[in-house]
């Protein structure tokens, strides 16, 4: 009788840590593979900032420069045209 008892324990050991590791497996893989994606997304989504960062200090550095001029501005605001269709301005520029 004890060695039944034994041997069954045996058994159930090996069984129930194959259980838990198939439960583990399971439950926790799908939770990992879509918390790897958000961190994948969440980079990209970093780096995407960061270059827009950039641009902004490009254009905030542009602005203060384009602010700085006094009679450049003036002169070129008069070059520039007053309407979006600029195909005349460009043909009288190209002639």
């Amino acid at each position: 009788m004890v060695q039944q008892t034994t041997g069954l324990k045996v058994l159930i050991l090996p069984i129930s840590l194959v259980i838990a590791v198939v439960a583990i497996i399971f439950f926790i893989k799908p939770s990992f593979s879509e918390m790897m994606s958000a961190k994948k997304s969440v980079q990209e989504k970093q780096s995407q900032l960061d270059s827009l960062k950039s641009q902004n200090q490009k254009l905030q550095g542009m602005k203060s420069k384009w602010n700085s001029l006094t009679d450049e501005k003036t002169l070129v605001a008069t070059a520039l045209p007053d309407l979006e269709n600029v195909d005349a301005y460009v043909s009288e520029l190209t002639a």
